[in-house]
């Protein structure tokens, strides 16, 4: 039965649940979805309810007012662009809750954007979603890398504090295995130093 408001039909989320436990990835489920209807919102729905986000989290997602009303401006040929677009932006992204030590490494890393004036909007999107899907190791290596914003930023000192306290978290868990970890915490350190000179 389909819902009278998204075209999602049971048939529809079991056909991508089917396509993701065969090892699909969720763009590859999209594209096939979508190549087989008309209605492409629909497969985006159904692979991220296949996913296991939860009903609500899609509409907000791909709901009518949501930032994916593009998926109307594709034409048939073009399903796995559409899909990849969607996997670029997070649609496909399945929330996973933060433990204790990724919230601080998470608050830590807020502390340093907002040190050193903010984030383009594209690394902003990236950071979310590193968070969204638990992988805060990876929101680190990110800022680590990108540094403040602007070179004369005010808050460049407290920006590589917190980096570097974050860095140091990471590395005495089991992140701290991960030797591009290991070499972001040295980098940091020595930024820090720098500045502070």
């Amino acid at each position: 039965m389909a819902d009278e408001v998204t075209g999602v039909t049971d048939a529809l989320v079991e056909a991508a649940g089917e396509g993701l436990r065969a090892g699909a990835t969720p763009v590859a489920v999209f594209a096939e979805l979508a190549a087989r209807s008309t209605d492409w919102p629909a497969a985006a729905r159904a692979v991220c309810l296949a996913l296991g986000v939860s009903a609500e989290e899609v509409d907000r997602r791909l709901g009518p007012r949501s930032r994916h009303a593009f998926l109307r401006d594709f034409e048939a040929g073009e399903e796995e662009a559409c899909g990849e677009l969607l996997e670029l932006v997070g649609a496909f992204d399945v929330p996973r809750p933060l433990d204790e030590r990724g919230q601080e490494i998470r608050r830590l890393l807020s502390a340093a954007v907002r040190a050193s004036g903010g984030l383009g909007g594209g690394h902003a999107l990236s950071l979310s979603r590193r968070f969204m899907k638990a992988e805060p190791a990876e929101a680190f290596l990110s800022l680590a890398h990108s540094g403040p914003r602007g070179a004369g930023c005010r808050g460049t000192v407290e920006f590589w504090e917190a980096m570097n306290t974050a860095g140091t978290l990471l590395a005495s868990d089991e992140a701290g295995d991960d030797d591009r970890i290991a070499r972001a915490v040295e980098a940091c350190h020595d930024h820090l130093t720098r500045a502070r000179a």
